[in-house]
């Protein structure tokens, strides 16, 4: 590069160096002291080479700059841009051509009345150039965090100027990519590894707003499975010699086989299958102990689930569906800038495997969703007994001056929440939590999760999960009114029955239980059951029955059991 390009280049980056741009690089209030420096006499003396830029200030600092603002250096202390550097290029641009020492003042005079044209800056790369090179500096627990990110719904506001800037308005954030193909590069209003985490949500919700969704792609590049076919063989040969045979004549040790895949299974990253290998192992175990909760339909239908399974990873299904397909070991908590939860209630609950818990549950308008927290403990050591009332009312790992029974009935502002691919809220991290006015249930808009014909809960389509247990569904009933409440002494629970607006009967179940007995006896004498009239019901939907969870009617809600 000559003198005369050098001197050209650099009036190109003093062109491109507005306010904005300047500030983004450094910060507001060094732009203003650089201004401050040059109004107060600071002044520049300009020599330029072939390579570089030599700029001798009037205070006896010597900063040297190149074409790129990024390329520099400065006699001061500073290993970051420094005010004189702000200064070398800012002086410059108030000079008609900035004056010079160089030895070929005359070529560069030549310069002084030809227009600076600044060439269009291209920030194709980030729609066009291979997404891999650009993630090679981020580490997949980064890039894992920023994809799960892309759920929940943000504005963009973009501007092309010096910089291509992507504003995220739902949670402020503004990041300005160069023109240089690299992410490192691009600039953040927030510092730290927080702004590392932005500037990859930024581009990916820019480029998915130019229609192009990186969420399959890397679904396959962030499991990254690699597992043998022969795995999946020995399930298979193992299953069906198990078929075969049948469990009269099975010798007690196969069961040991299964423990054996199960072990190879999570040696090759196959967390579902692990899962399925332990139950089948179990179930067996149970078998042979002629235990009373061996049930062979359970046994068929696990073993069926893990068939398909294993036909279903050899196909190619692309490597989103694969990804769900192999699952997760354990859950991964990412951050959530911002999400505002509508409380539905808490629910106790006790598992034939020993744990004891309360699960709160949440609904979020933005994405629609159902969230949950529970708080669980194992109940099968003698001192670990759960107390239910005790943990009601026990602090919230959030916000210490509200107890988990007000956060059941609240509407809540969480920023910076750490949150599960399952929707799970953590305890963990440092999240803010803001409790707002909640609406009453009448007027907040629930979308699907509201339900006022009970017919269609009959008709619904079932969500499917092959491979895995079949979830709950959750529904928030409209009910015209309560018709009559009966305890069921063959069935050991609480029959509630509820109409809708067209006379639709539909039977809620209140199974019996010693800790809940007395907000049973409530329910059953109308003590605890909404004033006349309408009111909804929070409730799980499983193939066995209703089992409602929370009444609401205006600002008044009853958590069934906990509230006795």
């Amino acid at each position: 590069m000559s003198v005369n390009d050098m001197q050209t280049k650099f009036a190109q980056l003093v062109t491109r160096s507005t306010e904005d741009y300047l500030v983004r690089y450094s910060n507001k209030g060094l732009y203003k002291r650089a201004l401050k420096d040059i109004e107060n006499g600071i002044f520049v003396e300009y020599e330029f080479t072939d390579e570089e830029v030599v700029c001798q200030l009037s205070d006896g600092t010597v900063c040297k700059l190149t074409e790129s603002i990024e390329s520099f250096s400065c006699s001061c202390p500073s290993e970051k841009i420094c005010k004189h550097v702000l200064i070398g290029i800012l002086d410059y641009s108030d000079t008609d051509s900035g004056s010079s020492t160089s030895a070929d003042v005359d070529s560069l005079d030549s310069l002084d009345s030809v227009e600076v044209e600044l060439p269009k800056l291209d920030f194709s790369w980030l729609l066009d150039k291979n997404i891999d090179p650009l993630l090679s500096p981020f580490s997949t627990v980064r890039i894992e965090e920023a994809v799960f990110r892309l759920r929940y719904t943000e504005e963009l506001e973009i501007q092309e100027g010096s910089l291509f800037v992507v504003k995220m308005k739902r949670s402020g954030v503004e990041v300005s990519f160069t023109e240089m193909p690299d992410l490192n590069r691009a600039l953040c209003s927030v510092p730290g590894a927080e702004g590392e985490m932005y500037k990859l949500e930024a581009w990916f919700r820019y480029r998915k707003s130019q229609g192009l969704d990186d969420r399959d792609l890397l679904a396959g590049k962030l499991t990254a499975a690699k597992f043998s076919p022969e795995v999946l063989q020995q399930f298979r040969d193992y299953i069906g010699e198990l078929l075969a045979n049948g469990l009269a004549r099975l010798p007690r040790r196969f069961a040991d086989r299964f423990e054996m895949l199960a072990i190879a299974a999570r040696s090759e990253g196959l967390p579902n299958l692990e899962r399925e290998a332990r139950g089948i192992h179990g179930d067996l175990e149970l078998f042979f102990a002629r235990h009373v909760r061996f049930s062979s339909k359970a046994l068929l239908s696990r073993l069926t689930r893990t068939m398909l399974l294993i036909d279903a990873l050899k196909q190619d299904l692309g490597e989103a569906r694969k990804a769900q397909l192999i699952g997760q070991f354990r859950s991964k908590y990412y951050t959530v800038p911002r999400l505002d939860l509508y409380a539905l209630g808490a629910e106790p609950w006790e598992t034939s495997s020993g744990y004891q818990g309360i699960t709160y549950y949440f609904y979020c308008g933005e994405d629609a969703e159902i969230y949950t927290y529970t708080q669980a403990r194992p109940n099968y050591y003698e001192d670990e007994k759960f107390e239910y009332a005790r943990y009601y009312r026990e602090r919230s790992p959030w916000k210490k001056d509200l107890i988990m029974q007000s956060i059941s009935t609240s509407m809540l502002s969480f920023r910076s929440v750490k949150v599960s691919s399952e929707r799970r809220l953590s305890a963990g991290g440092s999240p803010l939590l803001t409790v707002v006015e909640r609406p009453i249930i009448e007027s907040f808009d629930f979308g699907d999760l509201c339900v006022s014909s009970f017919a269609a809960l009959t008709s619904e389509p079932k969500s499917l999960r092959l491979f895995g247990s079949v979830p709950r569904r959750f529904k928030l009933l409209k009910v015209s009114s309560i018709q009559s409440t009966v305890y069921d002494q063959q069935r050991q629970s609480l029959t509630i029955n509820v109409c809708d607006s067209a006379g639709y009967l539909l039977e809620l179940i209140v199974p019996y239980h010693a800790d809940w007995s007395n907000a049973i006896q409530r329910l059953e004498s109308g003590r605890n059951m909404p004033r006349s009239g309408e009111c909804y019901v929070f409730a799980s939907i499983e193939e066995k029955g209703v089992y409602p969870i929370s009444f609401f009617q205006k600002d008044w809600q009853l958590n069934i059991k906990l509230d006795g």
